[in-house]
């Protein structure tokens, strides 16, 4: 589009292992099935997107497929990826994932020592953590400095012999963070 603004990215969503959307400032997303000539259609509440909002979904050309409230439409990805545009709830799920962002890490703890896993999400966001069972860690949750975020700091115990185990990390962010509808929503 020549002339268009550009719109920044809010963030992105892997909805399943083949089903994915990208928000941006607008509120505009593109989702796409990787399956695209074999995806089944989809409610556009699927996708995310809350049923009372009024979207229009569009093919890559912008010509418009759909416009109503996202309960009523059905969003098809027989021809490639589509544009979502009017879900708010789209984009701040997408803001939610970006700032819960961590991937997976390895954390090595010597016996009696510790480290500090640096959480990038700060404001309203609820941290648990689920450690393996039998392993033997111990966790606390605090706030990085300066208020940049939060911390969650795992300790070995002294006497430690080799162990090895996952431990899970869950931020979950509460009605109205990144204007989140009422239903919480966690990122795993």
């Amino acid at each position: 589009m020549v002339g268009a603004a550009c719109r920044e990215c809010l963030g992105c969503q892997d909805l399943s292992a083949d089903l994915h959307q990208v928000s941006f400032a607008g509120p505009v997303a593109v989702a796409w099935d990787d399956r695209w000539a074999q995806a089944p259609a989809l409610r556009a509440t699927d996708l995310g997107c809350l049923p009372g909002e009024r979207i229009v979904v569009r093919d890559l050309f912008r010509n418009p497929l759909a416009e109503s409230r996202a309960d009523e439409v059905s969003v098809e990805f027989a021809h490639g990826p589509v544009y979502v545009e009017g879900s708010r709830e789209l984009a701040a799920k997408a803001q939610a994932e970006r700032a819960a962002e961590l991937g997976p890490r390895e954390v090595v703890l010597a016996p009696g020592g510790n480290s500090v896993v640096a959480l990038p999400a700060s404001h309203g966001a609820a941290v648990s953590v689920q450690i393996q069972p039998g392993l033997p860690v111990t966790a606390s949750v605090g706030s990085a400095a300066q208020g940049s975020g939060q911390t969650v700091l795992l300790a070995a115990p002294a006497g430690l012999r080799r162990a090895s185990g996952t431990v899970r990390i869950r931020l979950e962010f509460g009605a109205g963070v990144f204007g989140l509808n009422p239903r919480r929503w966690c990122a795993p």
